[in-house]
């Protein structure tokens, strides 16, 4: 599996991410699923509604449905979801892995070291064992 993102939109949510340093942004990718790859073509931000932001994310279910209500009919469709990790690691952590509420959701990770962005990691869900983990995928800049 692999997911393709344009420069600019990777580029935005590289930006949130420093923006929202020491917090942890988060949000949803929005595109199309085509064989083993995935093509976003939107993010969007969410507030991240966790009860403390600087240790983990919680995208605001609002978001979800309203995106999920705007995107019907469109041949689009929710791929994933992003955040950023201000400790500069761009792993999954124990807590993300704890957060795992759909197992067909991409996960893109942005680290963010004492303000400064990093690379960014994209992650699937590896469903095959318990607890549910996940592995690595590339990221094709498009």
């Amino acid at each position: 599996m692999t997911v393709q993102i344009p420069d600019p939109i990777l580029q935005h949510i590289e930006a949130l991410a420093g923006a929202r340093f020491p917090e942890e942004a988060c949000g949803l990718l929005v595109g199309q699923r085509a064989d083993n790859a995935a093509l976003v073509s939107e993010a969007r931000e969410s507030r991240n509604i966790a009860s403390d932001p600087r240790a983990h994310f919680e995208v605001d279910p609002g978001l979800r449905l309203r995106l999920q209500r705007e995107l019907r009919g469109q041949g689009l469709e929710i791929v994933g979801v992003f955040h950023s990790h201000p400790s500069g690691d761009p792993a999954p952590s124990k807590t993300d892995c704890a957060a795992i509420w759909e197992p067909d959701l991409l996960w893109l990770i942005t680290a963010v070291e004492q303000g400064t962005v990093g690379v960014s990691q994209a992650y699937t869900v590896d469903d095959t064992g318990a607890p549910l983990s996940f592995r690595q995928i590339a990221v094709e800049r498009a």
